[in-house]
């Protein structure tokens, strides 16, 4: 598989603008930020697991998919240093946790600042294995979209 780089944002869709507020095409431009994801895999005996996130990256949600079965076991994550998801239960069992932001998490989820920043899972014991995946909205480096404005 090649690689590509992109920087947003995409034009959408088979209308190449659209309407907010009036039903006449044309007003808007169907333009929007592209929503990505990295994953990282927590395995072995090391607790902790990292992956880096462009500057001004919005995210959207954090998920754990666990494929070993293990003993209890919770998964906490920091994200440029701020605590974004507490520990939480993944379960005993293979299969996907949708993890809480936490109140401390939420403006560096909305921002994740001017400089790009590492997310680090930490899991609550070895034997919990799987993959940190997280989405995330591309935008630019101060976390502001292009156009900031949908007018035509």
């Amino acid at each position: 598989m090649g690689l590509a780089t992109h920087l947003g944002p995409w034009l959408l869709g088979t209308v190449k603008n659209t309407s907010v507020n009036n039903p006449v095409l044309g007003q808007i431009r169907n333009v929007g930020p592209t929503v990505v994801s990295q994953s990282v895999s927590c395995s072995g005996s090391t607790l902790t697991a990292s992956l880096v996130l462009p500057a001004g990256s919005q995210i959207l949600g954090f998920t754990f998919l666990t494929t070993t079965t293990s003993a209890a076991a919770t998964v906490a994550i920091t994200v440029g240093g701020v605590a974004a998801v507490t520990a939480t239960d993944v379960g005993t069992a293979a299969g996907l946790s949708n993890l809480q932001i936490a109140t401390t998490g939420v403006s560096v989820c909305n921002n994740v600042g001017t400089t790009d920043v590492y997310v680090i899972a930490t899991r609550s014991n070895t034997t919990l294995a799987g993959t940190m995946i997280v989405t995330y909205v591309v935008r630019n480096s101060d976390g502001s979209t292009v156009p900031s404005t949908y007018t035509a």
